[in-house]
């Protein structure tokens, strides 16, 4: 096995044989740890500690463990050459959740822009149907980036907020969502029912249809909506976060792992399957 340590009271053991994690421990309640496979015997292993002003000037350490030890710290394991493990791509940034990896080849304090994703113009108006439309996502909600401001999976919109159709996870419930305003006034407010934790998937399937408006999750009705109107000139699919016409940001702070659209309104049967 393996572990990552912070400084000198946060650590996270990793199982390379089982590709399991053992625990995670520190002076904070904020130390969280995560093991991805990879194809020929890899695992992405990553630890997130909600730090405190005692940590400056301390620094990150990979450390071998041994076959059993998952509770406490390997600083000691000797190893042999039967027993090591490499390690490539070490990454230390800011943030509530590992990233991908941002190369650094040229130099060192590489940073990464925010996503911005929006589908616009032709390419929206080839696939978008503003008569009837079904969607279905895969997405994991981390923290938000701010106390007072929601996480948005999706948003189609004119680019400004007086039109919009979006799916929102709530600040204060973690509740998802179902939003649509249409000239200035918000017709649609289907505000859900189920929570959802900060880091594991969650499934969202959900149409959208004048006098038709309906979300799931994971399995379950979050609600509907049979009194409501359709935006009349959408013109932007935004992902993971509102327009940019819109003067506060709701991003998503996760990972979106697919978004399907389909161009006409699903039985709820079928919106229902596509969350299991």
């Amino acid at each position: 096995g393996t572990g990552l340590a912070f400084g000198t009271a946060q650590y996270a053991n990793f199982n390379l044989a089982t590709g399991a994690t053992g625990n995670s421990a520190g002076l904070t309640s904020g130390t969280t740890s995560k093991i991805e496979q990879f194809p020929n015997g890899w695992y992405r292993c990553s630890m997130t500690v909600t730090a405190t002003a005692t940590f400056v000037g301390n620094s990150v350490n990979t450390n071998l463990t041994n076959n059993t030890d998952t509770t406490t710290r390997g600083l000691s394991y000797l190893g042999s050459t039967a027993n090591k493990v490499k390690v490539a791509m070490a990454q230390f940034e800011a943030g509530s959740f590992a990233t991908s990896y941002i190369p650094n080849v040229a130099s060192s304090g590489v940073i990464r822009s925010a996503d911005v994703c929006s589908i616009t113009g032709s390419n929206f108006t080839s696939f978008y149907n503003n008569t009837e439309g079904s969607f279905a996502t895969s997405q994991i909600f981390n923290s938000p980036v701010a106390s007072a401001i929601g996480q948005v999976v999706f948003d189609v919109n004119d680019t400004t907020s007086l039109n919009r159709t979006r799916v929102p996870r709530s600040n204060g419930t973690g509740f998802i969502g179902l939003s649509n305003t249409v000239g200035g006034t918000q017709d649609v407010a289907i505000t859900g029912s189920t929570a959802m934790a900060a880091g594991v998937v969650t499934k969202l399937a959900g149409c959208m249809k004048a006098n038709d408006f309906t979300i799931y999750l994971n399995n379950v009705s979050q609600g509907v909506d049979t009194a409501c109107a359709m935006q009349s000139n959408p013109t932007t699919f935004t992902i993971g976060d509102v327009s940019q016409g819109q003067t506060t940001r709701t991003p998503i702070n996760g990972t979106i792992s697919s978004i399907r659209y389909y161009k006409k309104r699903l039985p709820n049967a079928k919106l229902q399957a596509l969350t299991v």
